[in-house]
């Protein structure tokens, strides 16, 4: 089944037709969108570390970030062990491109490249990245 996030407009993810709830105000959803923005990207666990909790200690804020991942995994479905949702190693982390996911970004931005579907781009949109 294909994990479908939705980041324009209010966050929302489907595992099929089945709603994930995603807790408000929660670090990890963050984490997760900022991931998922930069998907297929190595990003440095420190720089995400002092990212989202930058008046931490290097520590607190790299115990912080393996809490979120933590919370995180526990949050999504099971991914295919072949193509996990994360790409992780000691120093960097990022959203695997080739999981088995949808989002409205990739498809809107990829939409908007052909003139004769700008209309189904539109529909996509249904608010500012990120809203609220």
């Amino acid at each position: 089944m294909t994990l479908r996030v939705y980041l324009l407009g209010p966050m929302r993810a489907f595992d099929g037709t089945s709603v994930i709830k995603l807790p408000p105000r929660a670090r990890h959803l963050s984490l997760w969108a900022h991931l998922l923005v930069h998907r297929g990207r190595a990003l440095p666990r420190d720089l995400l570390a002092y990212t989202f909790w930058p008046d931490e200690s290097e520590t607190d804020a790299r115990l912080n970030l393996r809490r979120s991942l933590h919370r995180l995994s526990q949050m999504l479905p099971g991914a295919d062990p072949d193509r996990p949702w994360l790409l992780s190693d000691r120093r960097s982390l990022g959203w695997n491109p080739s999981s088995d996911y949808w989002l409205d970004v990739e498809a809107f931005e990829a939409l908007g490249h052909e003139p004769p579907r700008l209309a189904e781009a539109l529909e996509l949109y249904t608010g500012d990245l990120l809203e609220g």
